[in-house]
C-alpha cells in the first residue's frame, strides 16, 4: 500500500483472566498477531461472527485498549505514550464511533457541550470558534437546523439523531480515520441507510478513512463496495481483499458459509450453495491450537489442517486467504464440493 494512514504490525492482544496452578497468570488470547494497513480515504469493512475479535481490533486501532505485542502507527508515527504530545496527536487522528448511541453520550451534557469541549480541550479553537465548529459539524452530519440541537440533551434525541451526534463528536478533533464499531446495529432499519450515507459523504468530503466493523456481510457489501473487506475468525484474519471478490467469490470456507446467508437484491438470482447453518462454536481462546482454528467446523479439513496453522497468503489478484484448501465459490454454489460433508446437503 503506497500511502497508508493507519498501519498495524504484528499486533496481538491478550487479557488476564485469573490465575492458574501455582499462581501462574491465565491469559485469554483475543487476537493472534496480525498485520494490515488502511489507506487515506479508504473504506475497510471488518466482518465475522460475535466473538471473533472485531471489536477488540477496533479498540486497538483507536488506542482505546493498548496492544500486547506489535505496534500501531499513524502516518508512520508509533505511539509509545498516550500522555506525551506526539501520543495525543496520534491518538486524536483515530476516532471511534461506538455501537450504542444511548450509552455513548453523557446524559448530563447538552449536545453543544459534548461537541465544544473536545475542541477547546485539544486547543483547536476558543469557545466561540468551537461553537461555530459545532454548528458546522451538526450540519455536516445532517442535523438541520444545527442551532436548534446545541441546547438539547441526549434524552431529547432519537437513536438516529444520537448516532449523528456521536459521529459529529468524532469529527471535532479532525481525525484521519473513523472506526465505526457496529455503528448502525442498534439503529432502526429505516435509518441505517441515512447513517451509512452520512459516513460515505464524510469520507468523500473530508478524505477521512472509515473502518466499518459489522457482523452483517450484506452491509459490508453495500458500504465498502469498490474498497476492501477483511474477514476474521477466532482472532485471526482468514480472508482479505476487494469487497466484490471476497463476498461474491469467497475462497475461505468460513467466508463461503457467511456468504450463503446473504440475500441477493435481484430476486431472479438464487445462490443454491447447499450450505447449512454453521454448527459448533468458536474455539476456546484459552487453548493454543496447533492447526487451523476453523478445523473442527470445516468440511474440507485435512490432516495438515490439524497440525499446521495456515498463514495469510496473497495471490496475483490481490486477495489474501489463510487456508490450506482454498475453495472456488462456483464449485460450492454448484453443489459439487463435499456434498456429504457436515455443512452441506
Amino acid at each position: 500500500m503506497s500511502d497508508p494512514v493507519l498501519e498495524l504490525k504484528d499486533v496481538s492482544k491478550y487479557y488476564r483472566v485469573g490465575r492458574g496452578l501455582f499462581g501462574t497468570k491465565k491469559m485469554l488470547r483475543a487476537l493472534q498477531p496480525l498485520s494490515f494497513a488502511v489507506a487515506r480515504g479508504e473504506i475497510l469493512s471488518i466482518v465475522g461472527e460475535s466473538g471473533c475479535g472485531k471489536s477488540t481490533l477496533g479498540k486497538l486501532m483507536s488506542f482505546v485498549t493498548p496492544v500486547t505485542t506489535g505496534e500501531v502507527t499513524v502516518d508512520g508515527k508509533t505511539v509509545h505514550s498516550l500522555t506525551d504530545r506526539t501520543g495525543r496527536d496520534v491518538r486524536r487522528a483515530v476516532q471511534i464511533v461506538h455501537q450504542d448511541p444511548y450509552a455513548a453520550l453523557n446524559p448530563r451534557k447538552t449536545v453543544g457541550s459534548i461537541l465544544i469541549t473536545p475542541i477547546v480541550a485539544n486547543h483547536l479553537g476558543n469557545r466561540q470558534e468551537a461553537k461555530r465548529r459545532a454548528v458546522e459539524l451538526l450540519e455536516l452530519v445532517g442535523l438541520h437546523p444545527a442551532a436548534n440541537y446545541l441546547g438539547k440533551y441526549p434524552f431529547e434525541l432519537s437513536g438516529g439523531q444520537r448516532q449523528r451526534v456521536v459521529i459529529a463528536r468524532a469529527l471535532t478533533v479532525n481525525p484521519k480515520v473513523i472506526v465505526a464499531d457496529e455503528a448502525v446495529s442498534m439503529i432502526d432499519v429505516s435509518l441505517r441507510q441515512s447513517i451509512l450515507t452520512t459516513l460515505k459523504d464524510l469520507r468523500t468530503r473530508l478524505g477521512v478513512a472509515v473502518v466499518f466493523i459489522t457482523h452483517d456481510l450484506a452491509l459490508a457489501r453495500h458500504f465498502s463496495a469498490g474498497h476492501n473487506t477483511m474477514v476474521m475468525y477466532a482472532g485471526q484474519i482468514v480472508e482479505y481483499g476487494p469487497t466484490e471478490e471476497v463476498i461474491e467469490n469467497p475462497r475461505h470456507p468460513y467466508t463461503a458459509i457467511l456468504r450463503s446467508t446473504v440475500l441477493d437484491p435481484d430476486p431472479d438470482v438464487v445462490h443454491d450453495s447447499g450450505l447449512k447453518a454453521l454448527p459448533g462454536e468458536l474455539p476456546d481462546l484459552n487453548v493454543e491450537i496447533p492447526g487451523c482454528p476453523f478445523v473442527n467446523r470445516c468440511p474440507l479439513a485435512s490432516d495438515i489442517c490439524h497440525t499446521h496453522q495456515p498463514h495469510l497468503q496473497k495471490d496475483l489478484t490481490g486477495r489474501s486467504v489463510a487456508c490450506h484448501t482454498p475453495i472456488e465459490w462456483s464449485d460450492v454454489s454448484g453443489g459439487e464440493m463435499l456434498a456429504s460433508a457436515t455443512l452441506f446437503d
